[in-house]
């Protein structure tokens, strides 16, 4: 009597979705001469990897790093490939990364020396990922091909949590604590002064405390599925039909400026005030020289001559009734990819000794870097919540506050009735990036603006 090996379509098919294992159903033909083979094909990478993802996304206190949400990933799977789930304040504290090969998509995991080899004996698939040696521990290099099955795999993320959560000390564990639930950020900042000894400074802190609006981009296909009249980063301007798109003469030429976003000033009304004077309704439009960029080269190629000179920035405020169109841009103009924006109010601390405001407090060395310290763990705390990215000079984009300069103070601000209206950081939902990884911000004369003039505008760019 023929012996055959018979494995359950149904069982099979569980077996494919939980663990993405490749399976072979075999069936004797019709003809009893020679078996059927019915192949089920190994799970898609990109499901295996949103998997494992998730599942190493609820280990306390993990992130999904550069900016991403899984809702971005499962809609745009393109961007894939950046994923990494992290265990943030702690240095290499990825516990899942995805990397490339020359074979596809693989999974980069910690691992201790010591038991790769064992792991690749099981899985000859399974190699090391070339990662430097880091704080006792390496990178293994697994592929999503299914040769490998997903439950191990959850195993080794298990492990690969724990070596990364023993790395944590006191404040790292804190600031974990708080990502996940900031609280009242009052009450945070105190907390944080109160850990470093600084509460005897509490009340002069509590003068350089200003509330500013986050503004949190989301990944879009395309224009059309914002709103006419939305807050938005990049795409085209929502403009009254008498407007002209706003330009600069350059050698005898007018050329249009680069359109760098819409801010509804009524959603911003909503929020605490984040800047005395800003009208509060309609829609403030932001044209800049300063966005004068191509697709290989992300410095502004900004016109010579002095910099931030009368035309080269250019905010217009469209009232609240008037009637709008999306206007389609002049030709060979640069456009960044549309990104609507959520308003967050946060509060604002000076990352820099030299603001006004730090300065007037003269006070010595020991304790700015103390409080330097204070507010990079705040800054964290807020991005790390809001943005998923844990680093206190992580680019962002902020109406009000204080701008954050990853160089020097910008001289020329000392002394003068100016002060940061909007900042706009280097962002993939836009496709911005200001040098390597900078940010655009937006300076204004605070006495014209409470007569309703956005006059006397200045861009200083810095990037890393």
């Amino acid at each position: 009597m023929e012996s055959i090996t018979i494995v359950r379509r149904s069982s099979c098919v569980k077996n494919y979705l939980t663990t993405g294992v490749r399976c072979v159903i075999l069936m004797p033909s019709p003809k009893r001469s020679i078996p059927f083979v019915f192949k089920v094909k190994c799970m898609p990478p990109q499901d295996l990897i949103l998997g494992l993802a998730e599942y190493a996304l609820q280990k306390p206190g993990t992130l999904l790093m550069n900016s991403l949400t899984m809702e971005m990933v499962q809609k745009y799977p393109q961007v894939i490939a950046q994923l990494c789930v992290e265990l943030p304040t702690v240095s290499w504290g990825t516990v899942l990364n995805v990397g490339e090969s020359d074979d596809g998509l693989v999974l980069e995991i910690p691992v201790k020396q010591e038991r790769l080899a064992e792991h690749i004996q099981s899985f000859s698939t399974v190699q090391d990922a070339q990662w430097a040696p880091r704080d006792g521990h390496i990178y293994m290099s697994v592929p999503t091909d299914g040769s490998v099955p997903a439950e191990m795999i959850q195993t080794w993320i298990d492990d690969a949590y724990q070596i990364v959560s023993d790395k944590l000390d006191d404040r790292g564990r804190f600031l974990i604590e708080r990502i996940a639930v900031p609280g009242d950020q009052h009450q945070l900042i105190r907390e944080l002064t109160e850990r470093l000894g600084l509460s005897m400074r509490n009340s002069e802190i509590a003068t350089l405390i200003r509330p500013a609006i986050l503004l949190r981009s989301r990944m879009v296909e395309g224009d059309e599925v914002i709103p006419l009249g939305a807050s938005k980063l990049g795409g085209l301007p929502d403009l009254p039909d008498a407007v002209d798109w706003p330009t600069f003469e350059l050698e005898g030429d007018e050329k249009p400026l680069a359109f760098l976003g819409q801010f509804d000033l009524a959603e911003a009304a909503d929020c605490p005030q984040a800047f005395s004077g800003l009208p509060k309704s309609g829609l403030l439009s932001l044209f800049s020289v300063w966005g004068w960029i191509t697709e290989e080269e992300f410095d502004p190629e900004f016109p010579e001559g002095p910099e931030n000179a009368p035309g080269w920035t250019v905010m217009l405020h469209t009232p609240a009734a008037s009637s709008l169109s999306r206007r389609e841009p002049p030709d060979e103009l640069f456009l960044f990819h549309p990104a609507p924006i959520e308003m967050i109010p946060v509060l604002s601390l000076p990352n820099h000794a030299e603001e006004p405001e730090v300065a007037a407090l003269g006070w010595d060395d020991d304790t700015w870097e103390t409080f330097d310290r204070m507010q990079a763990d705040f800054r964290s705390i807020l991005w790390g919540h809001y943005l998923n990215d844990v680093s206190a000079l992580a680019t962002h984009s902020l109406v009000g506050g204080y701008a954050m300069f990853q160089q020097e103070y910008p001289e020329d601000l000392v002394g003068t009735d100016k002060r940061m209206l909007i900042q706009i950081g280097s962002d993939g939902n836009t496709t911005m990036a200001w040098g390597d990884g900078g940010e655009l911000t937006f300076y204004v004369d605070t006495s014209a603006l409470q007569q309703g003039r956005f006059e006397g505008i200045e861009c200083h760019y810095q990037c890393g």
